[in-house]
C-alpha cells in the first residue's frame, strides 16, 4: 500500500524520468593522483621502522602534492623548448 502523496508523485515523475548511462571508469589515473601516492608511498616505506607519530600525515602530503608536480610539469616545458632551439 503506497500513500497517496507518493503515489502522485511517481505518477508525475514517470513521464519526465530518464536513466542515464553509468560513467565508465577511467583506467588511467591523473598525474597529480599518482604522484600524491607516490608520495605517501615514499612516506609510509620512509617511516617503516620510525616511530609514527613524526610521519606528515595525508593532508600534507596531498595539500604539497601539487606544488611538486606544478614545478615538474614547468621544468619538462623549459627541457623541451630548450630541445627545440638546440
Amino acid at each position: 500500500m503506497v500513500p497517496r502523496m507518493t503515489q502522485s508523485i511517481i505518477e508525475m515523475q514517470k513521464g519526465s524520468a530518464s536513466v542515464e548511462p553509468f560513467p565508465i571508469r577511467q583506467s588511467v589515473k591523473g598525474i597529480l593522483r599518482r604522484a600524491v601516492q607516490l608520495l605517501k608511498r615514499h612516506r609510509d616505506q620512509h617511516f617503516l621502522e620510525i616511530a609514527e607519530e613524526v610521519a606528515p600525515i595525508s593532508m600534507i602530503i596531498t595539500t604539497l602534492g601539487p606544488f611538486c608536480t606544478n614545478r615538474l610539469r614547468d621544468s619538462l616545458r623549459e627541457s623541451s623548448v630548450i630541445a627545440e632551439t638546440a
